[in-house]
């Protein structure tokens, strides 16, 4: 082979394995893209969890503030209760010091 047939030969396996990388490099591209897709994918997956999950968090603290004040309600119920049978306590007693002190 002369020489230019051999420069030519060298120009043309340099090409081939330019377009071998090429290839190879459009398939990792491509993959690479899908992995990208499948990523954002899953992160929009998790916003709508995280979302669902700070919903069902607010309704847990408003049920939560609910009770709270139904706890506080009955507590003042019980308060009330023990005031008034208190009171009714002491004046039992001094009707009946009173009584007795009448039938002395």
């Amino acid at each position: 082979m002369s020489r230019p047939e051999n420069q030519l030969q060298a120009i043309v396996s340099q090409v081939v394995k330019l377009e071998t990388l090429q290839e190879v490099n459009t398939r990792a591209l491509g993959e690479l893209a899908s992995g990208v897709a499948r990523l954002i994918e899953r992160l929009e997956k998790s916003d709508e969890t995280a979302r669902e999950a700070a919903q069902r968090a607010r309704a847990a603290h408003h049920r939560i503030d609910e009770i709270r004040a139904s706890i506080d309600g009955i507590k003042q119920g019980q308060r009330w209760l023990i005031t008034t049978s208190f009171t009714l306590i002491g004046l039992a007693a001094s009707l009946l010091g009173l009584v007795f002190k009448i039938l002395e």
